[in-house]
């Protein structure tokens, strides 16, 4: 167990590295908090699913907040952040799957998907019959014209093609700044769905 928990925190090390990259690229750093509670909250979930599996636990009956579902294509995950009853933005995060993440990052470093609106028209052309949400937010956000190496860097690509393969954007509209980062999908091909809190509201999710 302990080496699956030190695994897992190595991980979680890795992606917040990732996020802190791209944020300082944005000049979006006053949004780190929010994305340290995104990421605390799905580590904590793996951590006590990791326990649970050792100590013979159904780990069903142990999930923090969440509801756990597979994913297998991809899918989408919207919710407002609140404080209370005071709402401040929403969060975005589109699951994208290894098949698609993979094209995604060939045609990427061969020149031939470089904006978010290459990003987007690849994605609707993929047979999915999704219309990606969280991508055209980021498109109204940033501009189609915006470039993807902003958020797909070369730390994001390395770390998308040596774990699972799958990725996700995860993207942030507040009323003092938007940002928008890349990381891997750590744990394809589920996705733990927060539940309403104090802190998140109007939770809505689609699968593929």
């Amino acid at each position: 167990m302990e080496k699956e928990l030190e695994k897992m925190n190595m991980k979680k090390e890795k992606i917040m590295e990732s996020i802190k990259e791209q944020l300082e690229k944005q000049d979006a750093m006053g949004h780190l908090p929010i994305y340290e509670k995104i990421v605390d909250d799905e580590y904590a979930i793996i951590e006590q699913q990791i326990k649970a599996k050792y100590s013979g636990i159904d780990t069903k009956s142990i999930t923090i907040a969440s509801v756990t579902k597979s994913f297998p294509r991809g899918g989408e995950v919207i919710y407002s952040n609140a404080y209370g009853s005071n709402y401040y933005g929403k969060t975005y995060i589109q699951y994208i799957a290894p098949d698609e993440t993979a094209e995604i990052i060939n045609d990427y470093l061969h020149g031939k998907l470089t904006t978010l609106d290459d990003l987007l028209k690849y994605l609707l052309g993929t047979g999915l019959s999704a219309k990606f949400k969280p991508i055209s937010v980021a498109i109204m956000i940033y501009g189609g014209l915006e470039f993807l190496d902003s958020f797909l860097t070369s730390n994001t690509i390395r770390d998308i093609e040596s774990g699972t393969g799958a990725s996700k954007t995860i993207t942030v509209d507040t009323s003092y700044n938007q940002s928008t980062v890349w990381v891997e999908w750590d744990t394809y091909d589920s996705v733990s769905i927060p539940s309403e809190s104090l802190y998140i509201k109007d939770v809505t999710y689609e699968i593929y």
